[in-house]
């Protein structure tokens, strides 16, 4: 055995070894996800196929061990889904071809992802920034009272920084909380007023607001405005990923993980479609992802960032 061969072991060992004491405990969910896999039985038409199916067993392990150890809820969901690997490898195979104008491919996108909050903090440093939908209702008193609420944290990070939301109730308390009045109340869909397009910003944040609106598309021609008369104001978009894993489990025991006030889904390629169309050009793209789901294969974060200028 060569020198590679004998370090690939040895790096292998702890995986191993933790594989064999999940599958030893008789109530561990990882091992339980595994011994599924190795009793199923390949209803494939040939071995080119059933190998194929077995490499995918083996490179989505180290996942599939992660999620059951987060997830212990729904190792029933993720079993269902190893269940249906054959069932996925046939419909793959009548799947658009990759040149299709069905298929937006996203494979730098994929390979890498950001810290949302850190990555909104990063880009408002030493700048003038609009932040709207900032007080974060129903939950603004208790992230105000533990330091959590973005805004703030923006607050520390720009020379200027002015919030937009349209709670009055929420507002009210924010601003006897903190003594903060640099906001006002506001209806992004509708004309903006409050002398809000007098001033000039360097960035709009426009955080996890787009699929709450009725009219998306009526509310970013709105903030296109707003950048063409702070002359190359950028405009910064977050939403939702809908190729989200963590909705996919739940949808396979037959629920749906939605905000109640959400009205859209959105992913890479229709964001990028809705920003193009009203006028902006995407400066930069990026997946957000929290610690657990950094790992996770391809375009199935927890949500998607844009960073835009007026085209």
């Amino acid at each position: 055995m060569g020198y590679r061969n004998v370090f690939q072991f040895l790096e292998s060992l702890p995986i191993v070894l933790k594989v064999w004491r999940e599958l030893l405990a008789e109530d561990s969910s990882v091992g339980n996800c595994i011994r599924l896999m190795s009793r199923l039985d390949l209803r494939c038409g040939n071995q080119a196929a059933k190998r194929a199916i077995a490499t995918e067993w083996v490179n989505g392990l180290p996942i599939i061990m992660q999620l059951s150890e987060k997830l212990p809820t729904r190792t029933e969901a993720i079993c269902q889904y190893i269940k249906a690997l054959p069932m996925l490898m046939q419909i793959s195979r009548n799947l658009p071809e990759n040149n299709s104008i069905f298929v937006q491919q996203f494979r730098e996108l994929s390979r890498q992802s950001v810290d949302r909050e850190e990555y909104l903090v990063d880009a408002s440093r030493g700048k003038k920034v609009l932040h709207f939908g900032f007080l974060d209702s129903p939950f603004s008193e208790e992230r105000i009272r533990s330091g959590e609420l973005l805004h703030l944290k923006l607050k520390r990070a720009a020379i200027q920084l002015y919030g937009i939301d349209n709670d009055q109730v929420s507002l009210d308390r924010y601003r006897q909380l903190t003594g903060d009045r640099n906001n006002d109340i506001g209806d992004v869909q509708k004309e903006l007023q409050n002398g809000i397009d007098s001033h000039a910003y360097d960035i709009i944040m426009f955080p996890e607001i787009l699929e709450h609106l009725r009219n998306p598309g009526l509310a970013l021609a709105n903030l296109k405005q707003l950048c063409v008369k702070g002359d190359r104001t950028k405009l910064c978009v977050t939403v939702p990923n809908a190729y989200y894993t963590g909705s996919l489990l739940v949808a396979l025991g037959g629920d749906e993980i939605v905000h109640p006030e959400h009205y859209y889904y959105f992913s890479p390629a229709t964001l990028r479609k809705l920003l193009h169309d009203v006028g902006f050009t995407i400066v930069e793209m990026a997946l957000y992802a929290s610690r657990d789901t950094a790992v996770l294969p391809g375009i199935t974060k927890n949500g998607v960032i844009a960073m835009c200028e007026v085209a």
